[in-house]
């Protein structure tokens, strides 16, 4: 838990730096920035992992503190194993062969969020969105590594393509053009 909240600390210190300002009724821009992610594997105890994502948002604007934020990004997603596993290189008369060590697995996507966006704040606007994403796996890596053994693989045919979720983010963004 205390590294959880480390990380997100660290997230929102340091997270997505966008190149627009809310002062029109339509907005777009480059945003990018860390992600904390991990994966449910059942009965196996797994590590989040911090990746990036960078993309391009488009944004309405309304009149109060909400927008509308939708846009397309490139997200690495992923997690760390630590614990015994199967090592397939070694099946010896009908058994299976442990070996203790770690794998990480990442996964690339493109993502198209849709999130309703908050704002706070008058002289510096702080920013909270939420809501519902869609993503497309373009390629996945898990490496195992057991002592001097190293195995990589890339394989996609085993992983359903289609990523949905709930998406949620909070960010201090910075102008780098006055917008008067």
């Amino acid at each position: 838990m205390n590294h959880l909240l480390k990380t997100l600390t660290i997230g929102l210190l340091f997270t997505a730096n966008n190149v627009f300002a809310q002062t029109n009724r339509y907005d777009w821009g480059i945003e990018g920035g860390p992600n904390l992610s991990t994966l449910r594997i059942t009965e196996t105890k797994t590590n989040s992992m911090i990746y990036g994502s960078a993309g391009f948002i488009f944004q309405y604007n309304t009149k109060k503190i909400l927008s509308f934020k939708t846009g397309f990004s490139y997200q690495r997603k992923g997690t760390q194993l630590l614990g015994r596993f199967v090592n397939n290189d070694y099946y010896y008369n009908n058994t299976y062969y442990y070996s203790v060590g770690q794998s990480t697995y990442s996964f690339d996507y493109i993502s198209l969020p849709f999130l309703v966006k908050a704002s706070f704040g008058k002289k510096v606007k702080f920013f909270v969105n939420a809501g519902p994403y869609i993503g497309f796996l373009l390629s996945r890596t898990t490496k195992w590594t057991f002592g001097d053994y190293e195995q990589t693989e890339r394989d996609l045919r085993i992983f359903k393509r289609l990523d949905y979720g709930v998406a949620a983010e909070s960010d201090l963004p910075f102008l780098l053009k006055n917008p008067g």
